[in-house]
């Protein structure tokens, strides 16, 4: 049996057969398909033909799925969190994607747009159009960028200029440019051809074969540039390969800052009666929170500003995120803050109250053409955290008891790494991310910087777990915890006492510090360490004295890849 697209994102996955599946968008999370694996999809819809007989009068094609089905729903339910481990059913394998009339939905608006009031239309564009529709809904999990589209047009804002879904769906500027000239022909029609081979160009070709590996987890690694659009996406790949980094993936000696300046800013303040009021909060409790973030970003604790402002893990509401990209954009510092948790929502709002889903987010904004001519904008990216800790769980058990709906904790499957000039390489964790030590692994030799944002009672564990973080992977660690439970650290893999560049303990404690970080000296510690300690070994071998060294040895295995 032929199984659509749509039953594969808005099935409700509790069996393992896909064909079994009931279609109902209100009950499953806007979550999309893995990049990797949507383009596969798409790549594999190029080389069939259409059924036979049909015209673009009798309206638009499905994708349905047939080889390989069993590899994406069992990938599917890895992402819903129904399955956590793989099953043998093939390990990897080439997803053969065919073209339909029969839909499991009703078509989206969107797709009869280029239809009306038309007596002819070029069959071979109106397919490519329909086939990047259906790619969007892959990637977006539901249909908003297709409402979006509805809204304003089929020629209004570029879609490399659409932000908000950029920040989310990570394609390479040449992949969103294509897809925006296929969906212009529709205003304007002529031969979308070219612009389909541009589209099919861009993307990767080895990504034809998928596996369960790229649904556990994705590897996302973004150039952030002060340019036109600031950042580019260079890579996407499931966290268990080894990608080959471009040389504007690593970073350069020349633009490398000496040191960064990071304002670790522990808030106090905190919110009650959670569980009874989520997801709203007291308009009181969120001003407090938000003096103190306004208190973060103004003045300053050092000779100079700093370049990233620190927050604790959950402690901006959410509807208080405008209000800090306008700081960012406003004081020129990047800041990384926790996100108060959310309710994710459905595809689309339906009859169902039964189930509901939590994520626990970050934020990292960045400034853009803040010293520039015109109005100071910025960037940002959401990383979902992928190692949920208990406390989440217990709150959506909690909701669950008050409030007579089903409660899930989704967690993230993407692992960050970004590079941005004078900063270097980086990545982000969210308090019980450092628990999981795969990605660390694949990580290590790839960044100079952890930046830690937590929410965490075990102050104790917190302290040993951050040191050894910044040794085995040997970078600086900047941990922000919640000022409730107080304990944030800040490391570099320097011997001795030098190590500890902060720490800020006591509870209830609203507490800033300006804290500088090496990024030059430890580039080339990292690079030359190894050979350093070598000689160093050879020497007291030797009987020499061995001369000592700013920077610990690297752990053994270490190496900088880049």
């Amino acid at each position: 049996m032929a199984v659509t697209l749509h039953k594969l994102l808005w099935g409700v996955a509790k069996a393992d057969d896909v064909s079994t599946w009931t279609v109902r968008a209100y009950e499953v999370p806007s979550i999309g398909l893995p990049v990797r694996v949507a383009a596969a999809l798409l790549l594999s819809v190029q080389g069939e033909q259409c059924p036979g007989g049909w015209s673009p009068n009798r309206g638009p094609l499905v994708w349905h799925l047939a080889d390989s089905r069993d590899l994406l729903s069992a990938g599917r339910r890895i992402q819903l969190d129904y399955q956590s481990e793989y099953r043998n059913v093939g390990s990897a394998g080439s997803p053969c994607v065919r073209r339909s009339e029969r839909w499991d939905v009703p078509p989206h608006p969107a797709y009869l747009m280029p239809l009306v009031g038309r007596t002819k239309i070029d069959a071979k564009s109106y397919v490519l159009y329909c086939d990047v529709l259906l790619f969007l809904t892959a990637l977006d999990g539901g249909e908003h960028i297709l409402d979006s589209l509805c809204r304003s047009g089929l020629a209004g804002v570029p879609f490399e200029d659409r932000w908000a879904w950029r920040s989310r769906i990570h394609l390479r500027e040449e992949t969103w440019k294509a897809l925006d000239e296929v969906v212009r022909w529709a205003n304007a029609p002529s031969d979308a051809t070219t612009a389909g081979q541009s589209l099919i160009g861009s993307i990767d070709e080895s990504w034809r074969q998928i596996s369960y590996a790229d649904f556990d987890a994705e590897r996302v690694d973004i150039l952030l540039e002060e340019g036109k659009y600031l950042e580019v996406v260079r890579t996407v790949s499931s966290l268990d390969t080894q990608p080959a980094l471009p040389r504007g993936l690593k970073p350069s000696d020349k633009g490398l800052s000496d040191n960064l300046t990071v304002r670790v800013a522990q808030l106090s303040k905190w919110y009650t009666k959670v569980p009874d009021r989520f997801p709203k909060l007291a308009r009181a409790e969120t001003d407090d929170v938000m003096r103190q973030v306004a208190a973060s970003f103004g003045g300053s604790a050092s000779d100079s500003e700093p370049d990233l402002v620190l927050l604790p893990e959950a402690s901006i509401p959410q509807s208080e995120v405008g209000t800090l990209r306008q700081l960012v954009a406003r004081t020129g510092i990047a800041a990384l803050y926790g996100l108060f948790w959310r309710e994710l929502s459905a595809v689309y709002p339906g009859p169902s109250k039964a189930k509901k889903w939590i994520v626990n987010e970050a934020e990292i904004v960045v400034p853009l053409g803040h010293d520039t001519a015109g109005p100071p904008t910025t960037r940002w990216f959401r990383i979902r955290k992928p190692v949920p800790a208990h406390v989440e769980g217990g709150l959506a058990r909690r909701l669950c008891k008050l409030h007579g709906v089903k409660y899930r904790v989704l967690k993230g499957r993407r692992w960050y790494r970004f590079v941005r000039q004078g900063w270097g390489d980086f990545s982000i964790a969210i308090c019980a991310d450092l628990i999981d030590a795969e990605p660390w692994r694949v990580f290590r030799g790839e960044m100079l910087h952890l930046f830690t944002v937590a929410f965490n009672k075990d102050v104790e564990l917190y302290d040993a777990l951050t040191w050894v973080r910044a040794y085995e992977s040997y970078v600086n660690v900047l941990a922000v915890n919640h000022g409730k439970y107080g304990g944030s650290f800040v490391w570099t893999p320097k011997g001795s006492h030098a190590r500890e560049l902060a720490r800020l303990r006591g509870s209830g404690l609203f507490v800033i510090a300006d804290v500088e970080v090496p990024v030059k000296e430890l580039l080339k510690a990292q690079r030359q360490g190894v050979k350093w300690a070598v000689v160093a070994a050879e020497n007291t071998w030797a009987g020499s004295e061995a001369g000592r060294q700013q920077f610990k040895s690297p752990p053994p295995g270490f190496r900088r890849k880049s």
